[in-house]
Parts: structure tokens; sequence; C-alpha cells
């Protein structure tokens, strides 16, 4: 069996202006739910 992973995410404002400098127009960021892999579901981030 193997540990769960901890991936540590950027936070919203560092988010905002990279995809805000990759599409070239304001956009807005929100967290959401968190996301839980299962082995029926698995995600990727």
């Amino acid at each position: 069996m193997t540990a769960p992973l901890t991936v540590v995410l950027p936070d919203a404002k560092a988010v905002k202006d990279m995809l805000s400098g990759l599409v070239g127009k304001p956009v807005s960021v929100t967290p959401g739910a968190p996301v839980t892999p299962t082995d029926k579901d698995p995600v990727s981030v």
C-alpha cells in the first residue's frame, strides 16, 4: 500500500495571473471543493 501523496498548489492569485497571461483576457479564480481520488475516480492535477 502506498501513502497518500500531498500536492501543494499555487495560491489563487498566482493561478489567476498565469491564466490571464495565457489567454490574454481577465479571468476569475475561486476555490472549489477538495478533490479526493478513489480507485473508481482517479484524478490528476
